[in-house]
């Protein structure tokens, strides 16, 4: 599909679904942002998304406060604890 086919195709989907601020660079942004919220690493979505460096792939991951804190609630609670050797 060429660049003006997928444009001319959202633009068609756009005034069908009253969805008038749907385009794919917000498709791309969206998907970066749930893939994260998911629990994709960094890394793995900026393979996925074809970037070179990952700065780039950070500009698309736009996190709400509530993802950052569910992140952190959910590394909180799968951490290993670790225990003092008995020598100490």
């Amino acid at each position: 599909m060429t660049v003006a086919g997928l444009r001319s195709l959202f633009r068609h989907h756009r005034l069908c679904s009253d969805v008038p601020r749907a385009n794919p660079h917000r498709l791309r942004h969206t998907f970066g942002a749930d893939m994260v919220r998911a629990g994709i690493s960094l890394p793995a979505l900026q393979q996925l998304m074809g970037h070179s460096n990952i700065r780039t792939t950070m500009l698309y991951v736009q996190l709400a406060p509530q993802d950052v804190w569910h992140a952190y609630a959910r590394a909180v609670q799968n951490r290993t604890h670790l225990s003092l050797p008995q020598s100490l």
